[in-house]
């Protein structure tokens, strides 16, 4: 048997989830809320969240499906070059 933090869990049992597998982990994260009917402000400590990200990934989810849990590319999204005036 795995050792493992998170896990997918089911009546034939259950499936461990890699800690550093940041995609299963959020959906495991949203299944605990949605399908199995956890507090919010308990599994988001489990899974080490706060309730404002929680639902940024659920948002996530809701709009693109697994393509959104992927971590996201962070800073500035567009051509960010220092422009130079010169006098």
């Amino acid at each position: 048997m795995h050792n493992s933090r998170f896990s997918f869990v089911g009546e034939k049992g259950s499936l461990p989830i890699n800690e550093n597998d940041e995609i299963s982990k959020k959906l495991a994260l949203i299944c605990d809320v949605k399908c199995k009917g956890g507090k919010v402000t308990e599994v988001v400590k489990k899974y080490g969240y706060s309730r404002q990200r929680f639902y940024q990934i659920l948002d996530d989810y809701q709009k693109e499906g697994a393509k959104g849990l992927m971590n996201k590319k962070r800073g500035p999204r567009g051509n960010s070059k220092k422009k130079t005036i010169c006098n």
